[in-house]
């Protein structure tokens, strides 16, 4: 474990020598911290926590939070050669500046990490990595149909699953669904450039959007919107439904912030 780390305290260590547990330190237990400093031995470890201050702990009473996760991706940003980092090896130079994947984590540390890049798969030490931020993505073709601007869904990527909204979630949200090909239909515009419904086509790609259906800017008279590859919509409607699935991803973003896990006594 190293300063600026994240740790989870796990459980209530008491020791004869230092570092003493004390009562006020027993509300700690199940939340995460970020490591203030280490004693020379190493046998006391300062965490400060939301929510109660900072106390010194056992290494035993922490958990090393992981930064990274299997399947991450992230950007090899420098060569660290420092006495705690993976060694590294004059092949990895090349590496640096790309976009790999973290493929593995290591049993001993949670600060090393290895990489799938184009040169091989190597081991990294979390100071020479640099996360990279995946954000929901709509693949499109601009076309024209009738004179009028329109957009083809192409696919989409890194789209929000419907548990990413928790249970029971409040309009507006969307969410990818399975792929499935057992209806084609789909929204379309026709070569006088006036939107239809398409009953053939084969996409198999598709995002549900659950929208409030007043003040949206979408000239579609049903409150949810099915998105799927290969449907077309006029630039003005594409727009507004963008406009509106922004304003989703911020309420998202909002949900996942939110730290609530691990085990609490609570005295009646």
């Amino acid at each position: 474990m190293k300063i600026g780390q994240m740790v989870k305290i796990v459980k209530k260590i008491d020791m004869a020598e230092r570092p003493r547990w004390v009562s006020s330190m027993d509300q700690t237990v199940g939340h995460t911290g970020t490591i203030q400093d280490i004693s020379m031995s190493g046998n006391a470890i300062k965490v400060h926590t939301a929510v109660d201050g900072s106390w010194w702990y056992a290494p035993e009473a922490l958990d090393p939070i992981s930064e990274y996760s299997v399947g991450d991706k992230v950007k090899i940003v420098k060569r660290v050669t420092s006495y705690d980092a993976p060694w590294w090896v004059t092949d990895m130079d090349a590496t640096v500046g790309e976009v790999g994947e973290v493929i593995e984590l290591s049993s001993c540390d949670r600060t090393r990490f290895k990489v799938r890049t184009s040169t091989g798969c190597w081991w990294y030490g979390s100071a020479s990595l640099e996360k990279v931020v995946t954000l929901p993505t709509i693949v499109t073709e601009k076309i024209v149909r009738g004179g009028k601007k329109c957009r083809r869904i192409v696919s989409f990527k890194n789209m929000p699953t419907k548990e990413s909204w928790g249970e029971c979630p409040n309009k507006p949200y969307y969410y990818v669904c399975k792929s499935y090909r057992e209806n084609g239909s789909r929204h379309d515009v026709n070569t006088e450039g006036k939107p239809f419904w398409n009953h053939s086509g084969s996409g198999d790609q598709f995002i549900e959007f659950m929208f409030e259906d007043e003040h949206t800017g979408i000239d579609i008279h049903v409150p949810y919107l099915t998105l799927k590859a290969e449907s077309v919509f006029l630039e003005d409607t594409f727009q507004a439904i963008v406009k509106q699935l922004k304003i989703c991803q911020r309420k998202l973003e909002k949900i996942s912030k939110i730290e609530w896990d691990g085990i609490e006594e609570v005295i009646i």
